[in-house]
């Protein structure tokens, strides 16, 4: 029953999602890159999705270059950077920044994925390059997070693994905590 809600949630938010890209242009600075550019948002979620399966566990995920980035935060959990993948210009909805996990008395539980974008021109009163994916445009420009490496920036959170009451792509989600 569980697993359908969930299902029934990411749905809901694919389809709100799918009419806020079929009314924007896929050519707007800030789209994804161009292998992806042309994506549903319904195929850009199965992409992510697929992608992060793996990184159920995170040993999986330490091996492919995450490491946790700051201590858990609630309504967001642990994040894991992947600096390479931060490094790298665009964004792609199989090769997130981060991953967000929840703390559980089973251990850590994958719920989320967040990406990031350093803001082209560093300036917090411009948003040309603003990227989206999923067809949502990130939240900012924000400035610098004192635990990250990142300048001013981009980000998006995507709630693939936890169904997040609000929307998928909400920052906080109201059901994850830090035990």
């Amino acid at each position: 029953m569980k697993r359908a809600t969930a299902i029934g949630v990411l749905a809901a938010a694919v389809a709100s999602s799918a009419a806020a890209w079929s009314s924007s242009s896929s050519s707007a600075a800030g789209d994804v890159e161009p292998n992806t550019v042309r994506a549903t948002p319904a195929q850009q979620l199965q992409q992510a999705r697929a992608a992060t399966k793996r990184f159920q566990s995170v040993v999986v995920a330490r091996r492919a270059g995450y490491s946790q980035s700051a201590p858990c935060i609630d309504g967001k959990g642990i994040h894991y950077r992947n600096l390479k993948l931060y490094r790298e210009p665009g964004v792609h909805p199989a090769r997130p920044e981060m991953l967000l996990y929840e703390p559980t008395s089973k251990g850590l539980v994958l719920v989320g994925v967040e990406y990031e974008q350093p803001d082209a021109d560093q300036r917090l009163d411009t948003n040309a390059d603003r990227p989206r994916l999923f067809g949502v445009r990130f939240d900012g420009p924000l400035d610098a997070h004192p635990t990250g490496p990142q300048k001013i920036h981009y980000h998006l959170h995507v709630w693939l693994w936890k169904a997040n009451p609000s929307r998928l792509t909400e920052e906080f989600h109201p059901k994850v905590g830090c035990r």
